[in-house]
């Protein structure tokens, strides 16, 4: 299977079917790109499925080394991220494009937040 890289002046990482759009302040962070990279890929090898896409989320959310090299992109470069990183739907030249693993973890903490409110 033969993987596309696209570089963008948005957001931070995308992937779609074999093609993954980077950031292309990403290249000025090789370590960081090389990781994103990994992650993406393993979305691609997810094919789709949802449950393994949470999990590939979650255990990128867990990987505190990445995310303070993460954190430290987006404080020296936010201004070409913009919240393509965090919305879950938007629209571009190819159509209605969604995240659903972020609408499902998004839809979790938005559970939980009614469940505690609701015990306290």
């Amino acid at each position: 299977m033969e993987i596309t890289y696209k570089f963008i002046n948005h957001g931070i990482a995308y992937t779609y079917g074999n093609v993954i759009e980077l950031n292309k302040n990403l290249l000025k962070y090789p370590k960081l790109m090389n990781e994103i990279i990994e992650h993406e890929k393993e979305h691609i090898k997810n094919n789709d499925n949802l449950f393994k896409d949470i999990i590939t989320e979650i255990k990128d959310l867990c990987n505190f080394p990445k995310q303070r090299k993460l954190n430290k992109f987006i404080q020296e470069c936010g201004e070409t991220i913009g919240w393509e990183s965090i919305r879950p739907i938007w629209i571009e030249k190819r159509g209605l494009v969604y995240n659903l693993p972020l609408i499902c973890i998004y839809l979790i903490f938005a559970l939980m937040g009614i469940l505690i409110s609701i015990i306290i």
